[in-house]
């Protein structure tokens, strides 16, 4: 091997002198001799860099030496953490090429492998769940990458970022590269620089030889190659290139969510995604210069959190010191020296900051940018006030002001600013930011409540006080500031919590309405650094009792209507009403907590009010209704039509002394064609009613499809729907189509269609009260209708079709000679089966098929949906049809399902995943059935969402036992201990997968709810075996019984009505 050595000067002289390279010392010693002479030359002022050309089996190759850093490549057997230092001049950097060509001079790369090695031992990815909304941070699951920094006996520590860690509950798991898993907990997260800490116990690891990544956060510098080594794209284990571009940039915003603040980043074109975050920056040395902290979405470009900080925090751990954190409440900015001249800053002070801080990086000053109201630095820093110096001492690097402030807690600091070029002085008090960085929340009606952090109160610029609700959730208001609850100020949340405990169930206090029906308990809930979890405190067991209701006057604004055909259509306008339903739990694949929309009081009397499905779509939750806009009571569900969009709900009459008119459904034939006056109300809360008259320009089939990939919600079928010539139909979600005689032909409701991302349309049609008259007249008699359906869904048939399919001519000629309006048979779409939700029935020959054309329903032609309303014929579970099948003619006995069948009376919760039976909207999409355990909503932050469970699945075993029916799932789940893997065998789209999980009982206990009429079910059988860490050894509790549920909470933790019960019950 032969090499040149060579240096760049301007007149690009170039020296060579032969090096033997390999084992020969003394060839390698001479060469360095011969070369000593030149070192009083190859040190002029200028001389920053070397060349080495060498030939490496008749290929030129290239190496770079510098005085200002260790020999790049030169070095392949020794430790990455005892580089060659060539910092001294030429004298050591010759005595370090002669060393190089003993040892063979080997390519970069070479070096990049034993660091990246070297690095591979410590970096794990973290899988994680957040199970509940805290502070800035939402119930989710993620992936992420961390790197063990210490280790001690049992005791090994990750370093990751915050926004990994959270602000609140932590559980998850790392694992190793060779793919070995062990459980984490968070004990510490800073208040406000993006990096947190994770123990784990390094004693759980069977193969991998932990080792612990150094940090050297001082040798980053502008130009230095570095690789980014983590969980890219959650792939494992990737290694990106890059070099350092920026030490200076300000931390990346997020726009409203948490921001790092008061600190430089680094930042390079690294071009990691999501995964990465928490990935250590290494040099070729495998020092951990940075970490990976985010990116731009649109570009390469990555920013990366220095490690100065974190290396004191880890210090704080291991010496089991309190890690202290001061702050002035006032963020700052890093501005260029052309920026602050703007600002007044003078060429006077810009040399004496490069005097005392030489070097190409000395380019910004400190600039403070937001003041938070009420703060330390509130009257004392303003907006634009450039920092010079802390307690006499020139700052102009955050490391510096974070390590003056966390050293002052509690006392005060000079400040010297320049304010528009005059300079100021303020002694500032530093506070402490923990004080200032919430840890515990308290639970009201199922809806966490905290104090206002200090990342929020930055992003509102508001004081650090107050009470606001823990994170977006699925509140309408998340993130809302609390300042009275019940007329009276509540500061803090010892004060929420003491005007919590008296309100009394079901009581309005100003903006919401309190209902603890179905979570009675106020509990506080606090955050456990030593442990990583969360400790929990029942604080109120039982609201005040409910404040008993009185009747309640109202009158309803005068609507003006002049048209002589229609004289009492404007007492119609007194038969609208508000309905509000509270769902505790996502049944029937529901998403919505609360649904809201108008319903129509067909019988003031009794106080029957029919409303869409769209908004009562079951009966498992909290309804109440305001009437005139001021009145409100509670009412109950009474009937779900299966198939028609309506549901009949009841309140209590005698609560409402007011003008209400009764909708009464009219027996009367609606006709194409016809004059009719549409009375709707357009859903504000204003009750702006609109009207006209119109008419009735189509009645045909509604076909709502159902595109989604989540689990079907409730979708009406077989049904005519009514469309009207007025532009009111689409303005009104709610309405009443009057005839000429004054009576109401037809009901205007909204329908629900479901698409894909949870994306949710809604359309608006009229219903002819025809076939509604039967259902109420029924429960106005005192009975409950009992409803039997055809398990299949239909479409209209033209006789072109028909006889294309074979129908034969003497149909046709019925068809035609019948009394219908519409010449049309109906053809099956899509069969739905019978089988009960908790059992098997055999169904062959019973059954309808796709593509049949039905002729006759016994004996009777049938060319219309209404005719497939069989609620008279309740008493006959079969039914004699005729039939078209492949182009012949058949007769079959068809059986009938009664309606109550298929509403849904049985739900469990488990690993944060809501299953039941198959219900009806199940049935219209799936011909087999798996199973009879059916998962209809994954919650987020879940366990079930963290390893796979989705929504539309089937769990048919679990570790290897059958699981046809809710009851037998429990029984299988109760042999699972806490904490342990377990398998499931789900089928998702028809394929079979067989997916292993992990019990917590902490976050996520199983939970139970029955319907059986108004009677308890008890049950003693424990769900799961907790061990140490579930924070209750109660085997059962029940709590009261509502609209017929029962529940049934196994190995219950307070916290568990915050998991399943999120927002739901501040109305």
């Amino acid at each position: 091997m032969h090499a040149n050595l060579l240096r760049s000067t301007p007149s690009r002289l170039v020296l060579h002198d032969l090096i033997h390279a390999r084992t020969d010392e003394r060839a390698a010693a001479a060469a360095s001799r011969k070369l000593l002479p030149l070192a009083a030359f190859m040190s002029c002022p200028g001389s920053t860099q070397y060349f080495v050309n060498f030939h490496n089996h008749s290929k030129l190759e290239t190496l770079v030496l510098s005085d200002a850093e260790p020999m790049d490549g030169v070095d392949a057997t020794s430790s990455p953490t005892e580089p060659y230092d060539t910092g001294g001049g030429p004298l050591k950097l010759l005595k370090c090429l002669a060393l190089a060509s003993q040892r063979g001079l080997r390519r970069p790369f070479a070096r990049w492998g034993v660091a990246t090695d070297s690095a591979y031992k410590g970096i794990v990815s973290i899988h994680w769940c957040s199970p509940f909304p805290f502070d800035m941070g939402d119930a989710f699951t993620g992936e992420a990458t961390g790197f063990v920094v210490a280790i001690r006996g049992r005791t090994g520590l990750i370093l990751t970022n915050r926004h990994v860690v959270g602000p609140g509950g932590f559980w998850g798991f790392c694992i190793f590269t060779n793919h070995e898993e062990v459980p984490v907990v968070p004990i510490y997260r800073d208040p406000v620089h993006d990096y947190g800490i994770l123990l784990f116990d390094p004693t759980l690891l069977r193969d991998m030889q932990v080792k612990a990544l150094p940090l050297k956060p001082n040798a980053a510098r502008v130009g230095k190659e570095i690789r980014l080594v983590g969980n890219d794209a959650g792939e494992g284990v990737s290694i990106l290139p890059g070099v350092l571009s920026r030490r200076d940039c300000n931390p990346p915003s997020y726009d409203s969510s948490y921001n790092d603040l008061n600190i430089n980043y680094f930042q390079a074109s690294s071009d990691a995604s999501s995964g990465s975050s928490g990935s250590p920056i290494i040099d070729i040395h495998g020092y951990a210069l940075a970490m990976q902290a985010g990116g731009l979405d649109d570009a390469a470009t990555n920013y990366f959190l220095p490690l100065d900080r974190p290396y004191r925090a880890l210090e704080c751990l291991q010496k089991e010191k309190d890690i202290t954190r001061g702050d002035i409440q006032c963020r700052f900015l890093l501005k260029s020296f052309e920026e602050c001249e703007r600002l007044g800053f003078p060429d006077r002070l810009r040399k004496e900051v490069q005097d005392m801080f030489p070097g190409p990086q000395t380019t910004n000053m400190i600039v403070a940018a937001t003041v938070l109201p009420q703060g330390p630095s509130d009257g004392k820093i303003l907006e634009g006030d450039i920092l010079i110096k802390v307690n006499s001492e020139i700052v102009i690097h955050f490391a510096r002001l974070d390590e003056i402030l966390d050293s002052s807690v509690g006392h005060s600091v000079v400040f010297l600013l320049l304010r528009q070029g005059t300079e100021v002085t303020a002694a500032i008090e530093v506070g402490d930011l923990h004080k200032i960085t919430p840890d515990r929340f308290v639970l009201f009606t199922g809806i966490g409540f905290q104090t206002l952090s200090y990342q929020q109160a930055l992003i509102h610029r508001i004081p650090c006080k107050g009470i606001v609700v823990c994170g977006e959730g699925r509140v309408p208001w998340g993130h809302w500031l609390i300042q009275r609850l019940n007329h009276q100020a509540v500061p803090n949340l010892e004060s929420f919590i003491d005007v919590a405990k008296t309100i009394p169930d079901r009581a309005f206090v100003k903006t919401i309405r309190v209902s603890r029906r179905w979570y009675p308990r106020i509990e506080l809930a606090v955050r456990n650094d030593k442990t990583g979890l969360w400790d929990f405190e029942v604080i109120a067991k039982a609201p005040p009792n409910a404040i008993p209701q009185s009747p309640l006057t109202a009158s309803f604004p005068e609507l003006s209507i002049e048209d002589p055909a229609f004289p009492s259509v404007v007492s119609y306008a007194r038969s609208f009403t508000r309905v509000t339903f509270d769902m505790p739990v996502d049944l029937n694949g529901e998403r919505a907590p609360t649904r809201s929309g108008v319903g129509i009081i067909m019988d003031a009397a009794r106080g029957l009010v029919l409303v869409s499905r769209a908004t009562v779509p079951h009966d498992f939750g909290d309804i109440h209704i305001t009437i005139a806009g001021s009145i409100n009571v509670d009412a109950n569900v009474l009937f779900l039509h299966p198939e028609h969009n309506y549901s009949i709900i009841q309140y209590d009459p005698c609560m409402v002394e007011a003008p209400v008119f009764s909708a009464a459904p009219s027996k009367d034939e609606i006709r194409q064609g016809e004059n009719i006056y549409f009375l709707g109300h357009d859903g504000s809360l204003n009750d702006h009613i609109l009207h006209e008259k119109t008419t009735i320009t189509k009645i045909s089939p509604l076909y709502i499809s159902h595109v989604a990939t989540s689990a079907p919600r409730y979708r009406p079928v077989n049904f005519d729907a009514i469309s009207v010539r007025s532009g009111f139909g689409r303005s009104c979600e709610t309405g009443v189509l009057v005839s000429t005689t004054g009576t109401v032909v037809a009901i205007w409701l909204k329908y629900l269609e479901q698409r894909e991302e949870g994306e949710e349309v809604f359309y608006c049609r009229g219903f002819s009260t025809k076939t509604i008259w039967p259902v109420v007249s029924q429960i106005q008699d005192g009975r409950q209708p009992s409803l039997r359906i055809l398990p299949a869904r239909f479409r209209a048939l033209t006789k072109a079709e028909a006889q294309a399919s074979n129908v034969s001519r003497k149909w046709i000629s019925q068809l035609e000679s019948s009394h219908s309006t519409r010449h049309q048979l109906l053809e099956v779409h899509n069969p739905t089966s019978t089988v009960s939700c908790e059992g098997s029935e055999d169904n062959e020959g019973y059954m309808l098929e796709s593509g049949d054309i039905l002729l006759t329903l016994n004996g009777k032609l049938i060319t219309e949906m209404s005719q497939l309303d069989y609620m008279h014929w309740s008493d006959k579970k079969e039914l004699v049809a005729e039939i078209v099948r492949n182009g012949e003619e058949q007769k079959l006995t068809l059986r009938t399902v009664a309606a109550n069948d298929v509403e849904s009376t049985h739900a469990i919760s488990f690993l944060g995943a809501i299953l039941q039976p198959p219900y009806h909207a199940v049935r219209q999409e799936v011909r087999e059935y798996h199973s009879g355990v059916y998962v209809s909503r994954v919650h987020d932050g879940s366990p079930a969402r963290l390893f796979g469970l989705f929504e539309g699945s089937f769990i048919t075993e679990v570790n290897k036992s059958d699981t046809p029916n809710l009851e037998l799932f429990l029984t299988a789940i109760a042999k699972i201990e806490d904490n342990t893997y377990f398998n499931m065998t789900v089928v998702y789209n028809d394929h079979r997968i067989v997916k292993a999980f992990k019990q917590n009982l902490r976050y996520f206990p199983t939970r139970r709810w029955i319907k059986k009429g108004h009677e308890f079910v008890s049950s003693s059988a424990t769900i799961g075996k907790p061990r140490a860490c579930a924070p209750s050894t109660e085997e059962s509790s029940r709590d009261r019984l509502m609209n017929g549920w029962d529940i049934i909470v196994f190995n219950p933790n307070p916290l568990s009505q915050y998991l399943l019960c999120p927002y739901s019950y501040l109305k």
